[in-house]
């Protein structure tokens, strides 16, 4: 008997200990609270890239930006201290690219986690830590957050290279419609002189845009807007229509399109570290009339990656003398990159940073790219 109550009496003691283990398990299960905003009278809503609404109490004070967004955030607000956390793989951008000389706050920004799961990876719980009012992150990118009802979420998505309906969110969450509205106004005004001073346009200029080291070929829909403009400049993608977008290149088939201009396009990234030198001295590509030419070109290399209402008019400029060398120009590029970055950022290029800009010194082995290379020119703009 004696023994059977000690039993009953361990069993009992015991039983308040499992529900408390329980208990523990479940909350460790058991999803974070949704989160509440307190919404004052002037609260503004903003509606993202994917048709989702954020509502916030007023201008977004804190941003977690994961992607090459960060510029046109930094265009429109024009202060890097909102910005929470910068991920790894952009710190070569900001010290290779203006981007770092005009906002030098970013190299001392704490580095955003990466989980490895994918090109722009991204760590839930450090946005949560953070507490940002917004993340604006990819749409594929964005599933963690859902699950936990982050209100803060702002999604992006592909866009072709259009950045109209990014800087209008943009707008929204900073309330700064009235810079965004200067400059798109801007980049309409500087695209229209150098469409003004080409004139009429003769016949085409075939070129391609190759974009990794793998040899592969922008085009339509990734670079729709891209295309667009160079166009309005008397250019013709060369690979338009051939082949899927973006697909892995086929040099049988770049011998078949020969096009009279390769452009490399402006990315630094690893699998984007493409040289003109490499393509010039590719004994596959000898029999290319770009090649013979010498009229391989790296684009300039823009804090944007020449996307957006500040760097696109320059890259229209860009293009338009690089395809028409021969046509003679009222304008000078150098001029332009200055007075740019002067009137949008209050910021005084140097000529070594043009220089830089433009890849000058990798670029002079190309035909025609010396002019780029004029002494000091006067800021009248584009």
């Amino acid at each position: 008997m004696t023994i059977m109550n000690s039993k009953i009496s361990g069993l009992l003691i015991s039983w308040p200990l499992v529900l408390i283990c329980l208990a523990a398990l479940l909350l460790c299960f058991k999803p974070p609270p949704k989160q509440k905003t307190a919404i004052r009278a002037n609260g503004i809503t903003v509606t993202d890239m994917k048709g989702g609404t954020i509502t916030l109490d007023g201008p977004a004070q804190s941003v977690f930006i994961l992607t090459p967004i960060l510029w046109h955030y930094l265009s429109v607000n024009l202060d890097d201290k909102p910005v929470v956390k910068i991920p790894p793989y952009m710190v070569r951008e900001f010290n290779s690219s203006f981007l770092g000389s005009a906002f030098p706050n970013l190299k001392k920004k704490s580095l955003a986690f990466t989980d490895f799961t994918g090109p722009a990876p991204i760590s839930v719980e450090e946005i949560l830590q953070s507490s940002p009012d917004v993340a604006i992150v990819w749409d594929y990118m964005s599933k963690g957050l859902e699950l936990i009802n982050f209100q803060g979420l702002v999604k992006t998505t592909a866009d072709g290279g259009d950045k109209t309906k990014i800087f209008n969110t943009l707008a929204d969450l900073t309330g700064r419609k009235e810079r965004v509205n200067w400059l798109w106004a801007r980049f309409e005004r500087e695209r229209g002189k150098v469409i003004e001073d080409l004139g009429d346009c003769r016949a085409p200029v075939k070129a391609v845009v190759i974009g990794t080291t793998g040899l592969t070929l922008w085009g339509p829909p990734s670079q729709r807007w891209f295309m667009d403009n160079m166009k309005k400049v008397c250019g013709q993608n060369a690979a338009d229509g051939f082949g899927s977008a973006n697909g892995q290149l086929n040099i049988e088939n770049l011998l078949i399109l020969d096009p009279d201009v390769i452009y490399l396009n402006p990315y630094i990234l690893d699998q984007t570290n493409l040289e003109t030198k490499t393509i010039l001295d590719d004994p596959r590509l000898r029999g290319l009339k770009a090649v013979r030419d010498r009229r391989v070109y790296h684009m300039p290399l823009g804090g944007s990656r020449l996307e957006g209402p500040v760097e696109a008019a320059l890259a229209v400029l860009w293009l338009r003398l690089t395809l028409h060398p021969e046509v003679p120009s009222a304008l000078d590029l150098r001029s332009a990159v200055r007075q740019t970055y002067r009137e949008v950022y209050g910021y005084e290029m140097s000529e070594d940073e043009i220089n830089i800009w433009l890849r000058l010194e990798e670029n002079l082995s190309s035909a025609y790219y010396d002019r780029f290379a004029g002494k000091e020119s006067s800021d009248g703009g584009i």
